[in-house]
Order: C-alpha cells, then structure tokens, then sequence
C-alpha cells in the first residue's frame, strides 16, 4: 500500500506543479516521449528494487504520469474542433481502457507460466517499444499538434 500511495503522492504534487508553472511550448513533444519512456522503465524495473526505491518509482511514475496527461490532453482539446472533442475524448477513453484491459489480460494469462518482475519488465518493454513505434515514428504529426498549443 507504502508504494502505490507514493503514485498517488506523486500525482498530487505533479497536478501542483502543472497548475503552477507551463512547461515551454516548443519542448513538450521532446518532453512527452521523454516522460513515455521514463515511465515504462520506471515501472518495468521497480519490483527489482528495495521497497524505498519502489516508493521513489513510483512517485516518480506519479509525477510524471500528469505531465504527460497534461501535455496529450491540453494538445488535443486545442487541436480537436470544439464540436468533436466529446466524441474525441469518447474514442479516445475507449481505446486507453481497452489497451489496458488487453495488456492486463495478456499479463495476467502470461503470469499463470511466467515469473512476475519478468513478465512486467516484458510488457512495459513492449509498452515502451510502441511509444517509439508510434510516438517517435510519428513525430512529423504529432509534434506540431504537441508544440503549437500552450
């Protein structure tokens, strides 16, 4: 419960920061990725560790896990007509949640044959590894959708 509450720790402070200072503009694609990857290996590698340094992940996963809210949401609710942000954010929910059941599904199946830190250092690695697929692979898209918006 110690380790979990340091994400939810995390999340409060990193709302606080974000309400209190912009990141800049021309830096939140670079920002974005950066924070994508971070987090795959934070939480991909923090069942290897002491419990401290899993609180310390997972604060950090915490604080990190708004910035990129932050930067996906504020991005696309300017980019996205105001008349489709509704059906937008609806699709977009649909699919966050239904990647996430699948990929909980998978591990969850994979786990019933496999070790545990294993089996999650794998899937955050396949989960980092579409980052780079999609996220970089489409920088030439995304980024101007991320760095036009403040």
């Amino acid at each position: 419960m110690s380790v979990w509450g340091f994400s939810v720790l995390g999340r409060a402070l990193g709302g606080l920061l974000h309400y209190r200072w912009k990141l800049p503009r021309e830096k939140k694609f670079a920002i974005a990725l950066t924070v994508y990857l971070a987090i795959n290996l934070l939480e991909g590698g923090y069942l290897y560790t002491p419990l401290n340094v899993m609180r310390l992940a997972c604060f950090l996963v915490g604080i990190l896990g708004v910035t990129s809210y932050t930067i996906r949401i504020s991005a696309t609710q300017a980019y996205v007509p105001n008349g489709m942000r509704g059906r937008f954010n609806g699709a977009f929910a649909m699919l966050d949640t239904s990647g996430a059941l699948l990929g909980e599904l998978l591990a969850g199946a994979a786990l019933n044959y496999l070790p545990m830190r294993p089996t999650l250092s794998v899937f955050m690695g396949i989960v980092g590894l579409a980052a780079l697929v999609f996220i970089y692979g489409g920088r030439r898209s995304i980024r101007p959708i991320y760095n036009t918006h403040a």
